[in-house]
C-alpha cells in the first residue's frame, strides 16, 4: 500500500504540473531497488497513468482566485475526498482536489497540523487524504519553477519537524512520502536536508530510526566532502543504530572501502548478539562495497542469517563472479563449509550447469543441497538436476556424497512450484515415493504430502495412513 501510495503520488503530481506549466513533465525512471520491489498485479498509479494519458482533468488555473481557506470541518471533508478518489482511481477528481489544495499553501499547513496533533488519527480516510496531500505539496513545491508563493525549504523543513508528533501509522506513511518525494529525477531530500535531519534526530533519540530512513537518497548519492564528513561522524558516534549505520557506512564504503571495511567488520564482531546490527552491516557491505571486496568481506564474516546479503551482491553487476571465485578458492582448500553453502546461496545467475557440478563435488552435504536449492530458485529446473537430486538422494546413508530426505523435499519442492511439464511431474513422483515409503520418518513423509496436496486431486490422500492414523 505505501509503495503504491507514493507512485500514485508521483503521478498525480506530473498531472498537476501540467496544468500549472501547460507541459507535461516526465516521470522520473524507478530505482534498481523500487523496480526489485513486489507489486500488485495491476498497480493503481498505472491506472491513473492510463487514465492521464486518454483525458486530462480540468483543474482550475494557477491564474484563478484562490478560494478562501475552509474551516476544519470542511477541510477534513476534502481530506476524506482525496483518499476516496485515490481508493475509486479517479485521476480527474483526485487531480482537482489537490490542486486546488496545493494552490493554498496554508491549507496544507493546515492539514500538517491536523496530523501533527493527531486530529485525524481516528478517521482512516481523512489520515490517508492528509499523507497524500503532504507528499504532493512536498514535491510540487520543490520545483524552482513552481508558480506558489511558498518557500519549500521551509515548508519540507516543518514537514520534517512535524513527522516526530504525528502518531503511527501515518507516522510512517509520511515518512515513506517524505523519502519518494522528487523533483523530477531529484530526490526532494538532498544532503541540503541533511544537517537538519540529523538535528532532529539527535532531539527526538525514541525516533532515531525513523529519522535514519529519511537519509536513504543521500547515501546512495553521496559526492559532496561534507556530507561526507556527516555520515563518517553518523556511522562512528551511532554505532547502535542499525539504521544509521547502515546508511552511513554504505555512504562511507562507496567513498573509501579499503578504510571503512575494516573498521565495519569489527563492528560486526562486537555485535555477537545483536542480530539487527549485524544485518545493517553486513547490508552495507554487500550493497555499497566494492563487488571483490564485498566478497571476501562477506566471506569473513559469513553466517547462517545472511542469505539476503550475499544475494544481494550476486545480484549486483559482478557479483556473481566474485561469490563463485571465492567459492572456488575456498573448495581447492576445503576450508569453512558454512561460507561455501552462504556463497552458494547467492549464485542465482550461474547456469544450472554450474549448480548441479557443486552438488556433485562439494564434500559437505549441506553445500550440496544449497546449491540445488539455490539453482531451483524461482526458474524451471532441467533434467540434470532431478538426475542430481534422485542420484544424492539414494546416497542419504553416506554423508559424503548424499542428502538427507529433509533436504531432498526443499528442492523437490522449489521444482514442483518453479517447474512444469515433464520436470514437475517428474519431482510430483519423487515426493510421492517418500510419501509412500514406511521406512523414511514419518514427519518427511508427512512433509511430502503437504508439498504435494496443492498439485493433486482432491481425495488422493485420504485413504492413507502415516504413523498409524489415517490422513484427512
Amino acid at each position: 500500500m505505501r509503495w503504491i501510495l507514493a507512485c500514485v503520488v508521483c503521478v498525480i503530481v506530473a498531472l498537476i504540473w501540467e496544468q500549472w506549466f501547460g507541459t507535461a513533465r516526465p516521470l522520473p525512471p524507478l530505482s534498481a531497488e523500487e523496480r526489485a520491489r513486489s507489486r500488485p498485479d495491476e498497480e493503481p498509479g498505472a491506472r491513473l497513468e492510463d487514465a492521464l494519458t486518454a483525458s486530462r482533468a480540468e483543474l482550475p488555473s494557477a491564474s484563478q482566485e484562490a478560494p478562501a481557506p475552509a474551516e476544519a470541518e470542511d477541510l477534513v471533508e476534502l481530506l476524506r475526498r482525496v483518499a476516496l478518489a485515490y481508493a475509486a482511481q479517479d485521476a480527474t477528481e483526485l487531480g482537482g482536489l489537490l490542486t486546488g489544495l496545493l494552490l493554498e499553501p496554508a491549507r496544507c499547513e493546515e492539514v500538517l497540523l491536523l496530523l501533527e496533533k493527531g486530529g485525524l488519527h481516528e478517521d482512516e480516510l481523512a489520515r490517508s487524504g492528509a499523507v497524500f496531500v503532504i507528499g504532493a505539496a512536498v514535491s510540487c513545491y520543490s520545483s524552482a519553477a513552481h508558480p506558489v508563493e511558498v518557500d519549500a525549504h521551509t515548508f519540507t523543513v516543518r514537514v520534517l519537524e512535524a513527522l516526530a508528533d504525528i502518531l503511527p501509522p501515518e507516522q510512517q506513511d509520511l515518512a515513506d512520502q517524505l523519502i519518494q518525494a522528487r523533483d523530477g529525477e531529484r530526490y526532494v531530500l538532498d544532503l541540503g536536508y541533511l544537517g537538519k535531519i540529523l538535528e532532529l534526530r539527535a532531539l527526538h533519540p525514541e525516533q532515531a530510526e525513523l529519522y535514519s530512513s529519511l537519509l536513504v537518497h543521500m547515501s546512495e548519492n553521496l559526492a559532496d566532502e561534507r556530507g561526507l564528513e556527516e555520515f563518517r561522524a553518523l556511522f562512528l558516534t551511532e554505532g547502535q543504530d542499525p539504521t544509521a549505520v547502515k546508511l552511513s557506512l554504505a555512504a562511507l564504503l562507496r567513498a573509501d572501502a579499503s578504510s571503512w571495511l575494516p573498521l565495519a567488520e569489527q563492528l560486526f564482531a562486537d555485535g555477537h548478539g545483536n542480530g539487527p546490527l549485524r544485518s545493517a552491516i553486513a547490508y552495507a557491505i554487500a550493497t555499497a562495497a566494492p563487488v571483490e571486496a564485498a566478497a571476501a568481506s562477506l566471506t569473513r564474516l559469513a553466517n547462517t542469517g545472511m542469505y539476503t546479503e550475499f544475494a544481494l551482491l550476486g545480484m549486483r553487476a559482478g557479483g556473481s563472479e566474485a561469490l563463485a571465485a571465492r567459492y572456488s578458492e575456498l573448495a581447492a582448500a576445503g576450508g569453512n563449509s558454512l561460507a561455501r553453502k552462504m556463497l552458494v546461496s547467492g549464485l542465482r545467475a550461474e547456469d544450472e550447469a554450474v549448480m548441479v557440478g557443486i552438488a556433485a563435488t562439494d564434500p559437505d552435504p549441506g553445500v550440496r543441497t544449497q546449491a540445488l536449492l539455490t539453482s531451483s530458485l524461482g526458474r524451471a529446473s532441467g533434467s540434470s538436476l532431478l538426475d542430481q537430486l534422485e542420484s544424492m538422494h539414494a546416497q542419504r546413508a553416506d554423508p559424503a556424497h548424499g542428502i538427507g530426505t529433509s533436504q531432498a523435499l526443499l528442492v523437490a519442492g522449489n521444482v514442483v512450484i518453479n517447474s512444469d511439464g515433464a520436470q514437475r511431474e517428474r519431482a510430483k513422483e519423487f515426493l510421492l515415493r517418500i510419501a509412500g515409503d514406511p521406512t523414511e520418518r514419518d514427519a518427511d513423509r508427512l512433509a511430502a504430502v503437504r508439498t504435494l496436496k496443492p498439485w493433486m486431486p482432491p481425495g488422493t490422500f485420504d485413504t492413507w495412513q502415516i504413523g498409524g492414523q489415517t490422513l484427512k
